[in-house]
This record gives structure tokens, C-alpha cells and sequence, in this order.
């Protein structure tokens, strides 16, 4: 693996722990929450991979969920981070691909929201970093 980079080691710790507490949060009351997507953007995360061993895609989400008041809701800017390795071509991290106009089940934490997803056989596969969030009205 590419540990080469305190900001890999930070990710991968997250990426780790966000899915170990998956299975915790899954009986917890209102953690379950439907998410609608307005916007799907990617990038070269050209703060990653300072070693030159590994490629990182930056992929940020835009989308709401209902609000408590009925006349509101929550909207998200979310961020995930998918790491490839020069070497081997393998995902260290992959990051879980959704399209914009469509509504997913997805597992809300503190600070990050997981989409659901394939499993991988490569690396781990990341929740959403929870970059911003905000109440509006509709």
C-alpha cells in the first residue's frame, strides 16, 4: 500500500473506521436517510500523492435530504478521494460513482455519508467526507 503521505495514512485511517462503524450506526434510530443528487463533479486531487507512486481522483457531491420542518431541507457538499497506485494499478481507495437527478438510501454519520455500494476486491472503499452542510428552505 502507498503510506507514503501523511494525507494517505489520515484517509486511509477514516476509509477504515467509517466502514468498521457501519454495521454500529445501522441499528441506531434516523441514521437511515434518502439522499437526492443535484451535482456529480470529479478532479485531479493534486494535494494527494507527493510521492509520484499514486493517482488520486477527487469526486465532490452536491444533494439534499429532507429536513425536521417540512418546509426545509439539508443540503450537502460531500467529498471523497479515490487512490490508485502507479505501480500495481491497483484502488487503494475507491470512492462509490453516483449520478445527479437520482435518490439514494444512504447511511448518515457525524461527519460523513455512506452511499451504498459494491464491495470491493481492491482497497477500501470510502463514505463521503461531509465537507459542508446546510439548512434551507424549499
Amino acid at each position: 500500500m502507498l503510506y507514503n503521505s501523511p494525507n494517505m495514512k489520515t484517509l486511509t485511517s477514516i476509509a477504515i473506521l467509517m466502514l468498521m462503524s457501519v454495521p454500529l450506526c445501522s441499528s441506531a434510530a434516523g441514521n437511515d436517510v434518502i439522499l437526492h443528487v443535484t451535482s456529480v463533479r470529479q478532479e485531479d486531487a493534486k494535494d494527494w500523492c507527493e510521492t509520484g507512486k499514486c493517482h488520486a481522483t477527487r469526486f465532490t457531491v452536491e444533494g439534499y435530504r429532507a429536513a425536521k420542518n417540512p418546509n426545509q431541507v439539508i443540503r450537502y457538499v460531500l467529498e471523497c478521494v479515490e487512490v490508485r497506485s502507479t505501480e500495481t494499478m491497483r484502488l487503494e481507495i475507491s470512492c462509490v460513482r453516483v449520478q445527479a437527478d437520482e435518490e439514494y438510501s444512504v447511511k448518515l454519520l457525524a461527519d460523513a455519508i455512506i452511499f451504498p455500494g459494491e464491495k470491493s476486491n481492491d482497497g477500501t472503499v470510502s463514505g463521503y467526507a461531509i465537507k459542508s452542510q446546510k439548512v434551507e428552505n424549499k
